[in-house]
């Protein structure tokens, strides 16, 4: 279970397309039609290269946890790759989602690979549908505040109800009103935790390697499915 919940707040980049709005104010929005234009253009590169800070605030817990890495989109496939503080990489294919976590066990290291499905996991995620593009993720929402500061603007959402966006009160988009590029984006859930994914150094059209979305597990993987 905690390796699906890492999952789903894991997260990035597609575009929005033909949307359908929950709310006049979010339809009228300035930002909004920015923001939407600025994942078209991500979703319609041939590739996207940007590093990637994610940082998840446990309320009830008081603790906080920090992961560095680098992150590749490119045409509806995504891979993420934390090297700080531990090797996580998360692979989004068409149909599965592949989690590797490597740990050591005294002085050997092991491998942990889990596979998800998508279908399973983009559900319950507004993380997830805003990063893979789902049409009907503006329906679910309500725009409550733009926020401009010198060269960045946030966009703060409510979801138009609880079984909309399922433990989800409140999300966030940050973009920079000079690059068009995201910078970060936050989700805040009813049990008082807080996911934020920031973003830097954005490359576009970068050559992808051939098998940048494909994983095979080593011999000694240990190997689960959810």
């Amino acid at each position: 279970m905690c390796k699906l919940k890492l999952a789903i707040s894991t997260v990035l980049l597609c575009a929005i397309a033909s949307p359908v709005f929950a709310d006049q104010r979010l339809k009228s929005s300035t930002g909004v039609k920015r923001v939407q234009k600025i994942f078209e253009k991500y979703w319609s590169s041939k590739s996207v290269f940007m590093k990637v800070k994610k940082k998840s605030i446990m309320g009830f817990l008081q603790k906080t946890a920090e992961h560095e890495g680098r992150l590749l989109f490119s045409k509806g496939l995504l891979r993420i790759d934390f090297a700080k503080p531990e090797e996580i990489t998360f692979i989004f294919g068409t149909k599965k989602i592949i989690l590797v976590k490597k740990i050591k066990q005294g002085l050997e290291e092991k491998t942990l690979v889990t596979y998800m499905n998508k279908k399973r996991v983009s559900s319950h995620s507004s993380l997830m549908s805003l990063l893979f593009g789902e049409k009907k993720v503006w329906s679910k929402l309500k725009l409550t505040a733009e926020v401009s500061k010198k060269n960045l603007m946030s966009l703060h959402f409510t979801p138009v109800d609880e079984k909309s966006m399922p433990g989800v009160i409140k999300l966030a988009i940050v973009f920079d009103t000079n690059t068009e590029q995201i910078k970060a984006i936050k989700q805040w859930d009813s049990t008082e935790n807080e996911i934020q994914f920031m973003f830097s150094s954005i490359l576009f059209d970068v050559p992808v390697p051939k098998n940048a979305f494909r994983y095979i597990p080593p011999k000694n993987a240990e190997v689960s499915h959810l």
